[in-house]
């Protein structure tokens, strides 16, 4: 993959992810948290689904259940708590926990094996 592309694509993914701290910040204060991860969410598997229709889908049972109990967990738990965390923590606080969690995780586990 071309170095600028890269960067570029880098650049735009981190300010999207960014923004959206401070867009549920703002969000935060007119509904429920869990309401707005909510409507994000099904917002973002509505687009998702339009895209990703040519696509290969899994056939069995079984694939679609390990999907479903992924994306529930790392969705509704991880990003569930992330915008009840809005409520007492600053935007940017939160966005700065949520994306060092996997550096927080991982490393000490990376000193010990």
């Amino acid at each position: 993959m071309n170095r600028f592309y890269f960067a570029s694509l880098l650049i735009v993914t981190t300010a999207l992810m960014g923004s959206s701290f401070v867009v549920g910040k703002i969000g935060v204060s007119y509904i429920s948290p869990l309401l707005l991860a909510g409507l994000r969410f099904f917002m973002a598997g509505v687009l998702m689904a339009i895209f990703v229709r040519k696509y290969t889908h899994p056939h069995l049972l079984v694939d679609w259940i390990k999907i479903i109990v992924i994306g529930f967990f790392q969705t509704v738990g991880v990003m569930g708590c992330i915008f009840v965390s809005l409520r007492t923590n600053t935007a940017g606080e939160s966005s700065i926990l949520t994306f060092m969690n996997p550096l927080i995780c991982c490393d000490p586990q990376h000193n010990i094996y």
